[in-house]
């Protein structure tokens, strides 16, 4: 909409493409997420890709070098549901998993679990895993 006032046409175009950034994103968002729901394999890949480069890990998986089950297989009664949403993750979201961490995501070393069986696992040793397992039994038998 063409104004003879310059600052009349700035504050227009400012009020008009503030309001279209917001609309934009919103539907940008929809759009990933419809995408996300119809390629899940090809969204872990790709985040992982994008994990790996940040932190400087070798990466040299395809989407054939993991499935995605419908049970956790670290929590069988677990069931895998990929959700939207921002924030907090859930605890059955399914995560890609790398086995040995330092190893990077490389074919054999990658496993898809729960979002709760990798926030647990995180960057713990089998040591660290083993002393909280004993831990708990012995509290139990008390």
């Amino acid at each position: 909409m063409p104004y003879k006032d310059k600052e009349v046409a700035r504050e227009y175009r400012k009020v008009y493409y503030s309001r279209r950034r917001k609309e934009d994103t919103e539907y940008s968002r929809q759009m990933q997420q419809r995408w996300r729901d119809k390629n899940p394999k090809r969204y872990m890949w790709t985040r992982a890709r994008i994990r790996a480069r940040t932190e400087d890990i070798p990466f040299s998986i395809t989407e054939d070098d993991f499935d995605i089950p419908e049970y956790c297989p670290v929590f069988p009664n677990l069931k895998l549901e990929f959700s939207c949403g921002r924030g907090s993750r859930p605890d059955n979201i399914p995560t890609l998993d790398k086995i040995v961490p330092a190893l990077g995501y490389v074919s054999g070393n990658v496993a898809v679990i729960s979002m709760r069986a990798n926030r647990l696992k995180s960057d713990a040793t089998l040591e660290e895993l083993q002393a909280i397992l004993d831990w708990v039994h012995e509290q139990t038998r008390k």
